[in-house]
């Protein structure tokens, strides 16, 4: 989610056959600085994802009524996190291209960072050297993601010899068992902890890789552009009957992390947006995008407890009243960064 773990998008390639399966193919060289240019779209997409998060945090339309929350906390919202993963995957081979050491550096020292931020809502409920540990381990709140990341990335540049089609034949079984995972802990079958799903192996490698995947084909985007549009369009309304039908099957209290359809909704919508071709220079507003989505995942909880503390109005107002400040904090966040490595 981080700028460093995405790559600032040269000029559309053109179509050409992509590398064998078998071989990753390998990254274009970077255009002069003057020449590169922010995809747009995608940019915007993580705005919105990130407003998304702030949705789930906030209990959004809980006040309307059971269903609407669940359609959107449990359902439309969980498109986000696992898309962001999809996002970092997508240039990860371009990122690490002179190897890991930058991309994973970058990612732990913002997680170590974030977490002595957030230290004063940690640390005194922590009971024990062990509950620390776990803590710093798994991540606090919604840290969990830089050092998942982190992590996840780490496998797959261990992995990243592997042919694309065995790639993403790994990633998605890994994610299919974590679905059934998760569905195994809501019908009380084994006992509930959100670690074990949310967490590197399971949720952050697989999307990342698939991800990565994307990025391989993305040459043979603008042949195949009908056909990815058209799928993904098929993968929404899958998504859509699974969010109903969990509903119903598990009741709208439930909690959930991931959906089964996620795996192929998330690279489709990436691919789709992707090869839409929305660019300008990375300069001004489209240069700053990228760090306000970052901005606005990494401060919500603080911007939380305030709105908490200013009189905690209902949760849809409370959604509102968070993603409004969170971006002009967002936006003092991405200045800052000029100075210290806070994106």
């Amino acid at each position: 989610m981080s700028d460093l773990t995405t790559a600032t998008a040269p000029a559309p390639a053109p179509a050409t056959a992509p590398a064998p399966s078998h071989a990753p193919a390998r990254p274009a060289a970077d255009p002069p600085a003057a020449a590169r240019e922010r995809d747009l779209g995608l940019d915007s997409l993580r705005i919105l994802l990130a407003l998304l998060v702030v949705a789930i945090h906030t209990g959004a339309l809980a006040d309307v009524g059971l269903w609407p929350q669940f359609v959107l906390v449990q359902g439309l919202a969980r498109i986000a996190v696992p898309t962001f993963f999809v996002l970092s995957g997508f240039y990860f081979e371009r990122a690490t291209r002179a190897g890991p050491g930058r991309w994973l550096g970058h990612a732990l020292s913002l997680y170590l960072l974030w977490m002595l931020a957030y230290l004063p809502q940690w640390w005194g409920a922590e009971r024990d050297l062990g509950d620390v540990a776990y803590s710093l381990w798994f991540g606090y709140f919604h840290l969990w993601y830089l050092v998942a990341m982190a992590q996840g990335g780490l496998m797959l540049w261990l992995l990243r010899g592997m042919g694309t089609a065995p790639l993403a034949a790994l990633a998605s079984a890994i994610a299919v068992a974590a679905w059934i995972l998760q569905h195994e802990m809501m019908a009380d079958a084994i006992p509930t902890d959100p670690d074990r799903v949310r967490n590197a192996v399971m949720f952050a490698f697989p999307y990342l890789a698939l991800g990565l995947c994307a990025g391989r084909l993305r040459p043979l985007f603008p042949v195949h552009r009908g056909a990815m549009r058209a799928a993904l369009a098929l993968a929404a309304v899958a998504f859509a009957v699974e969010v109903v039908w969990t509903g119903r099957a598990l009741g709208p209290r439930v909690g959930l992390d991931v959906h089964l359809s996620l795996i192929a909704l998330c690279p489709l919508l990436v691919a789709v947006i992707s090869d839409a071709g929305w660019r300008a220079p990375a300069r001004g507003l489209a240069g700053r995008l990228a760090g306000i989505a970052t901005g606005i995942y990494l401060i919500h909880p603080w911007l939380i407890e305030l709105v908490r503390d200013l009189g905690d109005p209902a949760p849809t107002l409370r959604w509102i009243a968070v993603a409004a400040l969170s971006l002009p904090a967002a936006a003092l966040l991405v200045r800052l960064n000029r100075r210290l490595p806070l994106l």
